[in-house]
């Protein structure tokens, strides 16, 4: 069974029931399904029905960012650097975080994280 982590903008979109969004983790029943503890934070800051992220927390994993994923972000983001491209602590944060668990990461903002040497997307 893999991993498959959803970012901040897919958890939103299938919370809000977006079709396409539904059909293609239809796709990823049979895998674990999880978020980023950073996303849960997201969550929990925009979407103001309590019950709702409760409801979905409770029927997924959450990755938690821990001591390894701190280190994993530093080299992520000091790669990132050294190339001269631009990255954002969120994308920093959810990359490392993934590598760390060896999930695959379904994101609709795939541009902020191909060059993250070591993730896995779908």
């Amino acid at each position: 069974m893999e991993k498959i982590c959803l970012d901040g903008g897919v958890t939103v979109d299938f919370l809000k029931g977006e079709n396409n969004i539904v059909e293609k983790l239809k796709y990823y029943a049979d895998e674990e399904i999880c978020i980023t503890s950073f996303t849960l934070f997201e969550l929990l800051c925009s979407i103001k029905k309590i019950d709702v992220i409760k409801h979905f927390v409770n029927n997924i994993t959450v990755l938690s960012f821990n001591e390894n994923c701190g280190i994993i972000a530093s080299r992520i983001y000091d790669g990132l650097r050294e190339k001269g491209i631009p990255s954002n602590t969120k994308s920093v944060i959810t990359a490392a975080t993934c590598i760390d668990s060896g999930a695959f990461l379904f994101t609709n903002n795939r541009k902020d994280y191909e060059q993250i040497r070591g993730l896995k997307l779908v």
